[in-house]
């Protein structure tokens, strides 16, 4: 069964729930054969599973984006060309730790990066402030640290 034009331009609305009655009276309605049924009948049971993350209205208002594209383009940036390659071999842990500092190079994320992992363990003094205290975390939260204790 193909999908036409109305039925993607009221996804794209946030118009599901017209979707899935839509496809219910279809169902209803029309005399399909058995294996077509069946695809319809799955589509709706998916439509109406995945509804709540279907707010592509929301989304593509707020500038997300909502094809696969990006994300792939992203993975094999991000993902494939550090991991992959010749001779490079990783265990588990070496591997998560890589992808996670790639993906906070990538996105240039330091900073919440470090706020997720305070007071982990492993981690570094950084920096040091004036006075004598310690500052964790990169070089971008000694610059937000600076600011926010400069002395009148």
């Amino acid at each position: 069964m193909k999908t036409n034009n109305s039925q993607l331009e009221r996804i794209l609305e946030g118009k599901v729930e017209d979707v899935i009655e839509g496809l219910l009276q279809k169902l209803r309605e029309e005399s399909l054969s058995r294996s077509q049924s069946k695809a319809l009948e799955g589509t709706i049971r998916y439509f109406e599973n995945h509804r709540q993350w279907m707010k592509y209205d929301e989304y593509l208002s707020a500038g997300y984006p909502i094809g696969t594209g990006v994300v792939e383009s992203t993975c094999g940036h991000t993902v494939k060309d550090r991991m992959e390659g010749s001779g490079r071999r990783w265990s588990i842990e070496g591997a998560e730790a890589t992808l996670l500092l790639r993906s906070v190079y990538t996105s240039g994320d330091e900073c919440n990066l470090f706020a997720l992992g305070a007071g982990h363990r492993g981690s570094r003094r950084l920096g040091v402030a004036p006075g004598g205290g310690i500052i964790r975390g990169p070089p971008c939260c000694w610059r937000r640290w600076e600011v926010g204790n400069q002395r009148a």
